[in-house]
């Protein structure tokens, strides 16, 4: 009896673990798989300048320079400033916008966030990164926290800061509001 046992243990064991191997792989098969996110398709380039003039080769990258009160728009993003440059790439998405006067001007209204303002006398967007760099007397203002410095870089995406002073220059200004916490109880 002992034998006999034995063998039909062996051969419930053998049929479980037959079971237990199976049931994982039709699981699998049956879950669909996760939807991968829609790209965005690009946004067109709003601008408006007294001048225009194009430097380019047709399959090239190409820069397009605007001067005289010039107005750059696409999505959420408009750059006021005297002067300004666009690099597009072939098929004519942006790579990287550099704008410059006195002062210079970026506002990026996004749809989740606080509006960010930038001003200096030289702003360049790397659209690749969503970062901007600002050059000489830089502010940047985000919601109601504040910096100032001779150089900022921000990057949208991560809500990242970083400034820096010329050397032997003044130091870097930084405002951070208190955050309102309700009183315990």
């Amino acid at each position: 009896m002992t034998r006999v046992g034995m063998r039909g243990w062996g051969l419930g064991a053998a049929m479980l673990w037959g079971v237990l191997l199976v049931l994982p792989q039709a699981t699998a098969h049956t879950a669909p798989p996760p939807p991968k996110p829609a790209a965005q398709p690009p946004r067109p380039i709003a601008v408006r300048s007294q001048t225009f003039h194009v430097h380019g080769t047709k399959g090239q990258p190409s820069d397009e320079v605007f001067s005289g009160d010039v107005t750059l728009r696409q999505g959420d993003i408009t750059i006021h400033a005297a002067r300004a440059q666009m690099r597009l790439t072939p098929s004519g998405n942006l790579q990287r916008a550099r704008a410059w006067g006195t002062p210079a001007r970026f506002l990026q209204k996004p749809g989740k966030g606080p509006e960010t303002t930038g001003v200096a006398r030289e702003i360049i967007y790397e659209a690749p990164h969503n970062t901007y760099l600002l050059i000489g007397g830089a502010t940047l203002n985000r919601g109601t926290e504040h910096v100032k410095a001779h150089q900022i870089i921000y990057d949208v995406t991560t809500a990242t800061v970083n400034a820096s002073q010329k050397p032997g220059g003044k130091r870097v200004y930084i405002v951070i509001p208190a955050k309102h916490h309700p009183p315990h109880q």
